[in-house]
């Protein structure tokens, strides 16, 4: 039987990464370590005019985590 749901957690939440588990749901770490992208062009130009990326839910930013359907 595949999993119904996700969860991303933010790295250094060990207690609700801990939490998840514990509840038979499939969790994983944010990989990240930083913002990647630059505000500064780059030598070969700059393409885009705007950043395309939305602001992060609501959970990640309040309470370090993502529940996503899998």
């Amino acid at each position: 039987m595949s999993p119904k749901y996700l969860v991303i957690v933010r790295r250094g939440e060990d207690a609700l990464y801990a939490q998840w588990q514990e509840a038979g749901i499939t969790v994983i770490w944010d990989r990240r370590y930083g913002e990647r992208r630059t505000t500064t062009p780059r030598a070969f130009g700059y393409r885009r005019r705007a950043d395309r990326r939305c602001a992060p839910p609501d959970t990640w930013v309040a309470m370090g985590f993502l529940v996503l359907p899998a």
